[in-house]
């Protein structure tokens, strides 16, 4: 029988760390899995919670479901009690193949899908998804470059990508069904109330949502908690390093740079022809060509690129460096060769403190989606590490 009580999977790195966080804050452990750098079987997990990052959110649909098909499939055949898919909170990706496959291999005939993060200002009613008060179709998220979302009606992108039966509630009228149930909520308490109705209908094995949701899983699932982790020293050095064209994240960039931070781009090169300035501890490095630009061949190119730059980076600077982008923080570890990673805490929603290991050390990292975020975190971040 498995350890494991809970298999998460995540289609980026970010979205992995920011959901796996809602139980590690609480005492739970929790092991990130990233495929192919794992040494041992991730069903072989002690962990209480288990999340698999599959960096399926540029693949095709056809990818996306057999990729999440075979991970859940492995997860049952473990027999890890619970299943929880995921999704980003502005509904990027592949959600309906995703979920549709979560469905399929958990052998359920029902999963119910809670899109919304109040806590993001990110709400459902009525089936539609809005972020800020605006539609999530007319929002930035609306204008990404490489997953536009193209449509506000949470049914209407799942259902682009999958033939599963779908259906729109809110917490209070929850029943039972054969398909994806999409369930409405606007604030914390109506995910608590969903979530208690699940319970009641013996509805808890197959589920999906994004860190919103999963923060309500400690209680649903009676996991063991014990206690909250403690805020570790920081240090008085801050280096932020940006491979995002995120609207949001380039406005947190341009606040700091105006209130202190020292800001240098990448160049069109490598590395060496960077020169940093070592004295300063509170630094911006940001790429202002963007890794979401151009066709998938030559964004991986350019990952591999930006890789080697900031790997060099994170391993160089001293003081705690923050990644913004799961895209880049994914190939940032690779290519640094991390063996493990274990999510402490959230400094603020959606920014998760990390601690990183390699073969030769071990350090702490923060981690940021690009969407996430108001325009002084930066800043707020140096108060935190100056102030306590």
């Amino acid at each position: 029988m498995a350890k494991t009580k809970l298999l998460i999977i995540a289609d980026d790195f970010t979205g992995g760390l920011d959901t796996g966080v809602q139980f590690a804050k609480l005492g739970i452990s929790v092991q990130i899995v990233m495929e192919g750098l794992e040494e041992t079987r991730w069903t072989d997990s002690a962990a209480e919670i288990l999340v698999v990052v599959t960096e399926t959110r540029h693949m095709t649909p056809k990818d996306a479901y057999d990729t999440v098909l075979r991970i859940v499939s492995q997860g049952v055949a473990a027999g890890i009690p619970h299943v929880y898919k995921k999704t980003d909170s502005a509904l990027r990706g592949n959600p309906g193949a995703e979920l549709a496959a979560a469905l399929h291999a958990g052998e359920g005939e029902m999963l119910s899908f809670i899109p919304a993060y109040p806590a993001m200002n990110r709400i459902t009613v009525d089936g539609t998804h809005y972020i800020d008060g605006t539609p999530v179709s007319e929002s930035a998220f609306g204008k990404d470059p490489l997953n536009p979302v193209t449509s506000s009606d949470v049914l209407e992108v799942l259902s682009s990508q999958t033939e599963t039966p779908l259906y729109n509630t809110d917490p209070d009228h929850i029943r039972s069904i054969e398909g994806i149930l999409v369930i409405n909520a606007k604030s914390d308490q109506d995910m608590k109330h969903a979530g208690e109705r699940l319970k009641e209908i013996g509805a808890l094995k197959i589920m999906a949502g994004c860190a919103g949701f999963a923060s309500i899983l400690p209680e649903l699932l009676n996991l063991h908690q014990t206690g909250r982790t403690v805020l570790p020293q920081l240090g008085d050095s801050l280096t932020v390093i940006c491979g995002s064209i995120n609207p949001i994240t380039l406005r947190q960039l341009d606040h700091a740079e105006k209130h202190g931070f020292c800001r240098v781009h990448l160049p069109a090169g490598h590395l060496p022809e960077l020169t940093l300035p070592q004295s300063e501890k509170w630094l911006l490095v940001d790429d202002p060509a963007g890794i979401d630009a151009g066709t998938e061949t030559e964004r991986q190119v350019y990952l591999a690129r930006l890789a080697d730059a900031f790997g060099k980076l994170i391993m160089s600077r001293e003081g705690i460096v923050l990644l913004t982008g799961g895209d880049t923080l994914m190939a940032c570890l690779r290519h640094i060769g991390v063996r493990r990673i274990v999510p402490l805490l959230e400094l603020f929603p959606g920014v998760v403190l990390s601690r990183i290991q390699t073969a030769g050390s071990e350090r702490l990292i923060i981690s940021k989606s690009g969407g996430f975020g108001d325009e002084t975190l930066i800043t707020d971040l140096r108060k935190i590490m100056t102030e306590g």
